[in-house]
């Protein structure tokens, strides 16, 4: 790193790129106007390509061709579907994918420039987003003012939904229900692998992710269950010595989810009920063939089996 990177990448930079990380990956909304994200998306993006030579622009922008061609031909198919549908093609929202995705890229490559950042470091820094989300939605746990006070500004469209607003959205996200779910058991499977490959420290994580999964989305569990049971597999394939880590890694799992629920019982009824349903209708339709829940209602409009199944 010469003199001028070290100047620039102080402190006070990484907290900043920090901030931004966290603000790029959850696009949390905190204003009335809807596209004030994409402006502070866009001064950030800024900010990453002053740092940047175009030199280094051009190797981040090259690594992307492939995903903007598959995005473009997305947005292309979604928009005739929903024209044929007479439903809002939403263009415009889904291009923005490509600009989010490049503000990332920049902000990864302004880490790797300045601070000489290994995956090993990247992936560490968003799990600590992780912790931090689920500090906030300890927050929000404690505190039903502050949950308000912050869902007013970051889900002004699902809070009139009194069945979500009740049991889910906790942290700050701009997709409480999809994303924060989804993302967090991606996030979970990279705390495993990285703890089966580069140290147990990393198991740590884990439980954070499990825990903001199970608040906004069980979706999530289903990505992470699938994940972690292939790696499961593979690890205990592999030696003697992943058998005794992977039976280590289950009742680790098994003993968190079980605490965890009991103190969410205690804090969140409400919450706690609609995770535990999720595992009863689960089981019901599994092993007794039998919809209820969210299965009922879903049948028919959004999850479609053939019909010998």
């Amino acid at each position: 790193m010469t003199a001028v990177n070290r100047q620039i990448g102080g402190p006070f930079l990484r907290l900043g790129l920090l901030i931004a990380g966290f603000y790029l990956i959850y696009q949390p909304n905190f204003w009335s106007s809807s596209y004030v994200p994409l402006i502070v998306t866009l001064g950030i993006t800024g900010g990453c390509v002053l740092l940047l030579s175009p030199k280094d622009l051009s190797i981040a922008i090259n690594r992307l061709h492939i995903f903007v061609i598959g995005v473009m031909l997305s947005v292309i198919y979604f928009a005739f579907r929903a024209k044929l549908a007479g439903t809002d093609p939403r263009v415009f929202q889904n291009v923005v994918i490509i600009l989010n995705v490049l503000a990332l890229v920049l902000w990864l490559e302004v880490l790797r420039k300045y601070f000489n950042v290994t995956s090993e470091t990247v992936l560490t820094w968003m799990l600590w987003m992780v912790v931090v989300q689920c500090l906030f939605a300890l927050v929000m746990l404690a505190s039903s003012g502050i949950r308000a006070a912050i869902l007013a500004k970051t889900a002004t469209g699902i809070i009139q939904n009194q069945f979500i607003y009740g049991e889910r959205l906790y942290g700050i996200s701009s997709d409480y229900t999809f994303f924060t779910p989804i993302y967090h058991s991606l996030m979970g499977l990279v705390a495993i692998y990285m703890g089966m490959n580069l140290g147990k420290k990393y198991y740590w994580f884990l439980p954070f992710c499990v825990f903001i999964i199970v608040l906004n989305g069980r979706t999530g569990l289903i990505t992470l269950a699938f994940g972690f049971a292939l790696m499961l597999v593979k690890r205990m394939l592999s030696s003697v010595r992943g058998l005794f880590q992977v039976a280590l890694i289950i009742v680790l799992s098994v003993t968190f989810i079980i605490l965890g629920l009991a103190f969410l019982q205690s804090i969140q009824p409400d919450t706690y009920t609609w995770i535990v349903s999720g595992f009863e209708d689960t089981f019901a339709l599994v092993f007794e063939g039998s919809k209820q829940g969210n299965y009922e209602q879903l049948t028919g409009s959004f999850l479609m089996f053939p019909s010998q199944l």
